[in-house]
C-alpha cells in the first residue's frame, strides 16, 4: 500500500494504492488525523486501489466526519473492482 498526498491550492489531494486493510490502516492512521486537522477539503484518489476492507473504510468515514464538522468535504473518486463494492 501506497499513500502520496499533495496540496492543491487549498485542497489535500491523497493517491491510496494497492491494499487498504487494518495492517495498514495501523500504520497509517496518524497520518491520517494530521490529515483531517490541517485541510477542510480533501480528495481521494483510488484508482490504484485494488483491495480495502472494513478498517479502511473506517478512516475514511472518520475523514468525512471529521471534514463535515468543520464545513469541509471528503470526495472519493475512482472506485473500481472490490473497493467499489464494498462502498
Amino acid at each position: 500500500m501506497k499513500v502520496i498526498s499533495y496540496k492543491i491550492n487549498d485542497v489535500l489531494a491523497v493517491k491510496i494504492s494497492g491494499e487498504f486493510d487494518a495492517h495498514i490502516v495501523s500504520l497509517q492512521r496518524s497520518e491520517f488525523e494530521q490529515f483531517a486537522a490541517a485541510y477542510q477539503n480533501i480528495v481521494v484518489d483510488c484508482s490504484q486501489l485494488h483491495f480495502i476492507d472494513s478498517s479502511g473504510i473506517g478512516v475514511l468515514v472518520f475523514l468525512y466526519k471529521r471534514l463535515v464538522a468543520k464545513s469541509g468535504q471528503l470526495i472519493v473518486a475512482g472506485l473500481s473492482g472490490q473497493p467499489l463494492e464494498l462502498f
